[in-house]
């Protein structure tokens, strides 16, 4: 079930990063390669080397809104949410706006027991983020994403209503074992932010 409901937050901070990326821009094959290198030395839990190539690729290229990403939660699992504290606040401005830097900001801050400061970070992204209106099953992770988002704000309320809507559609067998299973998460959730869903988001 965590690892279930950590896709879901994974997905929904992605889709607010795509909705707000800029298009067009052909990455640099550097930048590229030590990302990728990253990326490999992240999965075989090299945490110095995956760090140390993800900041060469921001000193190429400081656009890519997924290598700070990358960055930062190498730095949590490698305990340094300081030092991922401190990228974000050196992140050139068009970084820092986006609206999955607030969220990874909010979860860094709650890391060093920062919780009232994580929750106004929560709060700027619900504001910027357009509502999320269920249309079909293809916008399911992201409808719950933001229900996860309202839930954490301090709307759990308004989260249930919206379940409770939600299961008024036509929904698969799958679809509805899902979405009660996250729905008992949000009724049990009694606030500490993204970690209070989650328990270890990474």
């Amino acid at each position: 079930m965590g690892c279930q409901l950590k896709k879901v937050i994974c997905l929904f901070v992605l889709f607010l990063t795509i909705s707000c990326r800029n298009h067009g821009k052909k990455p640099n094959p550097s930048t590229k390669a030590f990302y990728n290198m990253g990326v490999e030395s992240q999965m075989e839990n090299k945490l110095d080397s995956a760090i140390l190539c993800y900041k060469k690729a921001v000193e190429i290229d400081s656009t890519k809104i997924s290598i700070y990403e990358s960055l930062i939660k190498a730095y949590w699992e490698n305990q340094q949410p300081t030092l991922a504290l401190m990228l974000i606040k050196t992140a050139p401005k068009e970084i820092k706006e986006r609206s999955s830097l607030f969220i990874l900001k909010g979860i860094t801050l709650k890391k060093r027991d920062k919780l009232i400061e994580a929750m106004e970070e929560y709060k700027k992204v619900f504001a910027k983020t357009p509502k999320v209106e269920y249309i079909h099953k293809k916008n399911l992770m992201e409808f719950i994403g933001s229900l996860i988002l309202q839930t954490v704000i301090g709307e759990k309320e308004l989260a249930l209503e919206a379940f409770d809507q939600l299961k008024e559609n036509k929904l698969t067998a799958s679809e509805k074992k899902y979405v009660n299973s996250i729905e008992h998460i949000i009724q049990d959730y009694e606030g500490d932010g993204y970690l209070g869903i989650t328990g270890n988001y990474k």
